[in-house]
């Protein structure tokens, strides 16, 4: 193929369109010189702040809270004016069809052009005040911050550092593989405790294996056995007293009487693994999308820090 003939390629076209529009919205983001404009949190903002965390939490928000969601508030409002100085508000398709549909639910019988609604929007600021809109530029300023964060491969030694820092987080737990044998509150009442007790003992005494339990214990939504699992997960299906009792319980024998939110249980434990640290190797793709998440996050931090220096921002709150 001559270079003639690829370079008409609309592939060709596409990769070196979207090369370039990364490095100007690159350039764009560091194209900063000195302070544009003034940044208002007003008194309304605030009151709004606090009524959303209410109807969020049912409580008003406490002293750190509530200056948390300042903070937040103002990374927002930051975003979304870095979003329009790139000017995604004017040609983001998203945003675009938002607000058309906005003012022709205000105006139903309008016959004006796309166009025309387009400029009634942003007349009306509803390319500001607008929550889907707001979304959108925050979330497309937040992705464009990451892509360049993803653009920083990390090295070896990186991953190596991060491996001995953070090695204990990727610690997989102690499991236990169970059978267990469910007898019910709700249908046994007073006699429950006996109950377990009683079978326990005949289970004992008969030296019954876990395979030939079928017809024993009451209906459960759960299964009887369960494969290799952690103490957490236990927690989760039967409560942490459960989960905390059945991994002190000898192997390959009936235990119990051991109680959940459900009643009781008899359990036998039929396997444990010991908790261990797996290799570098073991999880070295879940240590680079994790230093990778990391590093978006510095960055994102890093850039709004950096975007404060250039705007002046006012805070009208009542409280000292």
């Amino acid at each position: 193929m001559s270079k003639r003939s690829y370079f008409t390629k609309p592939l060709f076209h596409f990769l070196l369109l979207g090369g370039l529009l990364f490095f100007a919205q690159n350039a764009l983001l560091d194209a900063r010189t000195a302070p544009e404009a003034s940044l208002l949190i007003s008194a309304a903002d605030i009151e709004s702040i606090e009524k959303d965390w209410r109807l969020l939490t049912g409580a008003p928000p406490s002293t750190e809270e509530r200056a948390r969601l300042i903070e937040q508030r103002i990374d927002d409002e930051i975003l979304i004016e870095e979003a329009i100085r790139l000017g995604w508000h004017l040609t983001d398709p998203v945003i675009q069809d938002r607000l058309i549909r906005n003012v022709r639910f205000i105006q139903p019988e309008s016959q004006e052009t796309d166009a025309a609604l387009l400029r009634q929007a942003r007349d009306m600021g509803m390319d500001r005040s607008d929550l889907v809109v707001r979304r959108r530029l925050i979330e497309r300023m937040k992705m464009l911050i990451s892509t360049r964060a993803r653009a920083m491969e990390p090295s070896e030694q990186e991953l190596n550092s991060y491996y001995q820092e953070h090695a204990q987080a990727y610690q997989v737990p102690e499991k236990i593989e169970l059978t267990q044998l469910y007898l019910s509150q709700d249908l046994r009442g007073d006699s429950l405790q006996r109950d377990a007790n009683a079978l326990l003992q005949d289970l004992l005494r008969a030296q019954t294996l876990p395979t030939s339990v079928s017809e024993r214990g009451d209906p459960f939504l759960h299964p009887r056995h369960f494969p290799l699992s952690s103490k957490q997960k236990y927690a989760a299906r039967f409560g942490d007293s459960f989960a905390k009792l059945a991994f002190e319980e000898t192997d390959s024998t009936w235990a119990g009487p051991i109680p959940s939110s459900y009643g009781l249980h008899l359990i036998w434990i039929h396997d444990r693994s010991a908790p261990y640290t797996p290799t570098l190797d073991e999880i070295r793709s879940s240590l680079l999308r994790d230093i990778q998440s990391a590093k978006e996050r510095a960055l994102l931090t890093q850039t709004l820090k950096e975007y404060r220096e250039y705007w002046v921002i006012q805070i009208e709150d009542s409280r000292p």
